[in-house]
């Protein structure tokens, strides 16, 4: 259990955390259409988030994940005094200069498309980071939920090769290990887990093995500790905890150290959306959700981005030094995004 913080450890950890550039891994989903979510971001500190900008649901569709993410532009240009598009590290440096947030553009499947060399449009269009595939197999690598383990095909390896060329950030979250396993060796740069926990701790399909984790961890890369109730809760059926959540992040930090941790929460804010997009996330990924409805789909205190100061509050209880904090908090994000961006 976390333990209670003294005044002063609290205001410390509120200090750390506003000098902090606080990154979110995974937002899973915003209401483009409303100036709530901008509000709620730039409130919390954020200063910047990862936001899938097309649902997963319909990620066989090219044109409909082309018209989402033109959706996303128009959310960004509505609201220039909160919100600013990433398109490179000085863009997080503006936001967090500025007092807005900046929205990293990313993508939660490569279905759509058969030709890695289309990978490029996604690129043109401002994606930033791209899940190779979400639980199940597409043209170019295997999902979390296929009954056999596949990796990357030979498009997968031209659609790695390609992301590298044109930096963009690559994610294994929702692939299966075999994919996750061959990106991370025929990438030239640090490979991400934005969203996920440690299987060691909770046997869903969608958390990562120590072997995953610590490969990973070898070439540079980051896993962002997911919220998602059904992989970080203790006990099945039970809603999750952040005591939960804490002893998550404490494993995976003794496990590949506190420069491969990060926050990724994998928030879905709007309780209206959640409640009408779950049954058919539950019709089309049983697997994945386990049960959860739209209540247990969270971790109790961190249904949205405002608990990212009781992230830091926690770490400060946990006895994690500044330097460490700063680097979970979104400095370890912002280190591969140096080095796969390359501006």
């Amino acid at each position: 259990m976390v333990k209670k913080l003294t005044r002063e450890q609290e205001e410390h950890a509120l200090d750390l955390y506003r000098k902090a550039t606080v990154i979110h891994g995974a937002h899973a989903s915003v209401t483009t259409a409303a100036r709530e979510d901008a509000q709620r971001m730039v409130k919390s500190g954020l200063t910047a988030s990862c936001v899938t900008v097309a649902t997963p649901l319909y990620d066989d569709n090219f044109r409909r994940q082309v018209e989402a993410i033109i959706e996303h532009h128009r959310w960004i240009r509505s609201y220039p005094d909160l919100l600013l598009r990433v398109s490179s590290v000085s863009d997080i440096e503006k936001s967090k200069k500025e007092g807005k947030t900046g929205i990293i553009f990313a993508l939660q499947n490569l279905w759509g498309i058969n030709d890695a060399t289309m990978v490029e449009a996604f690129y043109l269009l401002g994606i930033k980071m791209i899940n190779l595939a979400y639980q199940k197999r597409n043209y170019f690598a295997g999902g979390a939920s296929d009954l056999k383990d596949e990796g990357l095909s030979e498009l997968g390896v031209l659609a790695v090769e390609e992301m590298n060329r044109l930096g963009m950030v690559i994610d294994v979250c929702h692939c299966s290990r075999a994919t996750a396993m061959d990106a991370i060796e025929v990438s030239k740069h640090p490979v991400v887990n934005s969203h996920a926990a440690a299987r060691a701790l909770n046997n869903s399909s969608h958390n990562r093995t120590d072997d995953e984790l610590k490969t990973m961890a070898e070439k540079g890369g980051v896993i962002g500790l997911i919220a998602f109730g059904p992989c970080v809760a203790a006990k099945d059926g039970v809603q999750a905890s952040m005591d939960d959540y804490f002893t998550h992040l404490d494993y995976l930090v003794k496990l590949i150290g506190a420069d491969h941790v990060g926050i990724g929460l994998d928030l879905f804010e709007d309780e209206e959306r959640k409640r009408i997009a779950y049954p058919a996330y539950m019709k089309k990924f049983p697997e994945l959700l386990e049960g959860a409805d739209h209540v247990t789909r969270d971790t109790k205190g961190m249904e949205t981005c405002a608990c990212f100061p009781e992230i830091a509050k926690g770490l400060v209880a946990r006895g994690y030094s500044d330097q460490d904090i700063l680097k979970i908090m979104g400095g370890n994000f912002l280190r591969v995004f140096k080095q796969v961006w390359r501006a």
